[in-house]
């Protein structure tokens, strides 16, 4: 994981046709537009575990990519607690970070490889970042460098938005429901992660 710049950001956001906009929100480049961005919302679960679980449903409708991008929109604001758990996250430090500066960067890039341990412990990682976001009720947005139908995860007060400039968003309708029907299930990615490792796949040793 590595922070990035504004500049920085865009230059990636721009790949799928994306940009930073006013208060760090992520927006489709108008000229780049063919269709209007469709979305629906939907209120995460104040249970914990079911939380948990649904912050894996979500972060797995992103397409797969080479790389993902997890935006702060300006409007999050972090108390003591909670910026202490997301910067311990992100860094793996003690620190505190002050995300509430403007000075400090609030985007951050994830990037994939061939390792699959490695892919696991990123894609987990985001996981968790959606998770906290969605449980402290902040603002931000994650993007994949497979988005070119504009898929985007939007989080805000607590619920989550799933944006795409493909009309009919019927994959993430299907995601609640089947989420509704087995809210206390991991989703089919984590079990084969979890099966993986049992087996020493995802081992040190592997």
């Amino acid at each position: 994981m590595r922070a990035l710049s504004f500049e920085e950001a865009n230059d990636y956001l721009k790949q799928v046709n994306m940009e930073t906009g006013y208060w760090n929100r992520v927006n489709g480049i108008p000229s780049t537009q063919n269709n209007p961005i469709s979305w629906i919302n939907y209120r995460a679960p104040r249970d914990a575990l079911a939380l948990y679980l649904f912050a894996h449903q979500v972060a797995n409708w992103l397409p797969k990519g080479s790389w993902k991008i997890f935006q702060i929109d300006d409007s999050s604001c972090f108390q003591f607690d909670d910026a202490y758990l997301f910067g311990r996250l992100l860094f793996g430090s003690h620190e505190i970070i002050d995300f509430n500066n403007s000075k400090t960067l609030r985007t951050f890039l994830f990037e994939f490889s061939n390792d699959q341990k490695e892919n696991a412990a990123t894609e987990l990682l985001l996981v968790n970042l959606i998770y906290v976001f969605l449980l402290f009720e902040n603002h931000g947005y994650v993007v994949s460098s497979n988005s070119h139908a504009g898929q985007c995860l939007g989080i805000q007060d607590g619920f989550i938005y799933f944006q795409s400039r493909v009309e009919n968003i019927s994959d993430a309708e299907i995601l609640l429901k089947n989420f509704e029907h087995g809210s206390y299930v991991y989703p089919d990615w984590m079990l084969k992660m979890l099966s993986d490792y049992q087996e020493g796949l995802l081992s040190d040793s592997a």
